[in-house]
């Protein structure tokens, strides 16, 4: 939403969280979804870094696909 709304900062403030939030369950997901999710938050962090709010907010919504599967996923076992 933020990088929807234009606002870089906010952007960039919530690629951070992210990456501090991924620490706390990557332990518990296996290796292939651990990578996408490595993956998509550099693509997140890249977009931020070339000020690309349109790339950034790419990532961010193809990352939040990836987690509501993982979630799913972990939900049906």
């Amino acid at each position: 939403m933020d990088a929807e709304d234009g606002d870089l900062e906010a952007v960039t403030g919530d690629t951070a969280v992210l990456g501090w939030i991924r620490n706390r369950f990557v332990h518990a997901v296996d290796e292939l979804a651990a990578t996408h999710v490595d993956a998509l938050l550099l693509a997140l962090g890249e977009g931020v870094a070339d000020e690309d709010l349109a790339a950034a907010s790419r990532a961010g919504r193809r990352l939040t696909r990836l987690l509501e599967s993982i979630h799913t996923n972990a939900d049906s076992s």
